[in-house]
């Protein structure tokens, strides 16, 4: 268990540094201004991906943890790559081709139109990623989790603009780094659907469906994950209307860094959302409250001293991207109290979704949703990023806390108690 832990801390550490990593480079090469699409860009990849999984992802973790590779395992795996594929091919193909249109009416962004192109046709590719790194987090293999995750795709980019920037000394507009987003979502589709293939008693079922019961599990989940998204990202992706490329950029920036406030999280859901599955599938609740109490204590512990850090030097920190990026430090302030309701509320999330808890986990979702796109419209066009960044936080730790009183009344404890 401990190897399978730190292996965990390592991949996901991995995963949460290059993503820094990567918008620190992306702004010090295009500035404030240039690198404001790019991350936009990143966001709208990242919410787009997960949209298109259609709840899946979660399904595919209890499936393959429940009972591991399988006839029932290997049908969930290759009916969400399958569906998946037939959701993305009209997104992919409109934002490819009317690109200006929407960059220009619907983000109110003319200088989005050249990354999006690329940015829609990525889209496919990192859902199909994303899919294959769940099925490996439902297996306990949580640095293939993380490479379908975000760490593939990212460190690939990473690596090609660092070699054409600082060693071969290439200039780079926005739209070259979309491109090289765009060929490490390939390769790492690629890579981890043949390492996939090669796990033992796995194969690709052309079947593509659905019992009842299992289109209305689906169903609550990809709802649930929209309401998601609409609070994680709503904030920038609606902000982006009321504020320029440069305050986007900052609130990305801030937003990406604030993850590392929940990193602890991040590792411990690699780990025992299959726990948990198993657990509940057994009927064993004692041994559910046992695990969530646990981790969220230690989530707790290692969570407030990465809390304090980033709030005593914020400015400092947000100052790594450029000279300019230090004013936005009460953005990222704002940012990490709201992640810290998240460290201090435990899995919930997990905990609902592993537990046949879908629709309470939907419910608290909705609400969270609701009050973010509300907060953001109110507070963007007079605050900007600082704004946007309060109505991000609101939302997180609405959803959080909602889930957390969920957890007690479908569960009958408090994670951490």
């Amino acid at each position: 268990m401990l190897r399978k832990l730190l292996l965990a801390a390592a991949s996901k550490g991995a995963g949460s540094a290059i993503s820094v990593v990567f918008t620190v480079l992306v702004a010090r090469i295009l500035g404030a201004e240039g690198a404001g699409p790019v991350l936009f860009g990143l966001t709208v990849l990242t919410v787009g991906a997960a949209a298109l999984r259609l709840g899946f992802d979660s399904l595919l973790v209890k499936q393959v943890g429940a009972a591991g590779i399988g006839a029932m395992a290997n049908t969930w795996v290759s009916r969400a790559i399958l569906l998946s594929l037939l959701a993305a091919v009209a997104p992919a193909l409109i934002g490819f081709f009317w690109a200006e249109k929407i960059a220009t009416t619907l983000f109110n962004a003319p200088d989005f139109a050249p990354v999006l192109r690329w940015i829609a046709l990525s889209l496919p590719l990192l859902a199909i990623a994303n899919l294959i790194g769940f099925a490996f987090q439902g297996l306990r293999k949580p640095g293939l989790s993380v490479v379908g995750q975000n760490l593939g795709y990212l460190s690939l980019a990473l690596l090609v603009v660092s070699l054409r920037h600082l060693w071969l000394d290439q200039p780079l507009a926005a739209e070259d780094i979309a491109q090289t987003l765009f060929l490490a979502t390939v390769l790492t589709a690629l890579g981890l659907g043949a390492l996939w293939l090669r796990q033992p008693d796995a194969r690709f079922i052309w079947q593509l469906r659905m019992q009842a019961a299992e289109v209305r599990a689906a169903a609550n989940l990809w709802l649930a994950m929209l309401m998601t998204l609409t609070v994680t990202w709503s904030g920038i992706l609606l902000g982006g209307r009321f504020v320029t490329s440069q305050e986007i950029a900052f609130t990305a920036a801030a937003q990406r860094i604030a993850v590392l406030v929940v990193f602890i999280l991040l590792v411990t859901d690699l780990l025992v959302a299959p726990v948990y599955a198993r657990s509940f599938a057994r009927r064993d609740l004692e041994h559910l409250r046992q695990i969530a109490r646990r981790s969220t204590r230690a989530m707790v512990l290692i969570g407030v001293p990465v809390v304090a850090g980033l709030i005593l030097y914020a400015e400092q920190i947000m100052g790594l991207h450029g000279a300019e990026f230090a004013q936005a430090g009460p953005v990222l302030v704002i940012y990490v109290l709201g992640q810290l309701v998240n460290v201090c509320t435990g899995s919930v999330g997990q905990l609902l979704m592993m537990c046949d808890g879908e629709g309470d986990y939907r419910l608290g979702e909705t609400v969270a949703a609701g009050l973010t796109v509300t907060a953001t419209l109110l507070l963007a066009p007079h605050y900007g990023a600082l704004g946007v960044a309060i109505a991000s936080a609101l939302g997180i730790a609405t959803q959080n806390i909602v889930s957390y009183v969920m957890v007690r009344r479908r569960l009958g404890f408090y994670p951490g108690f």
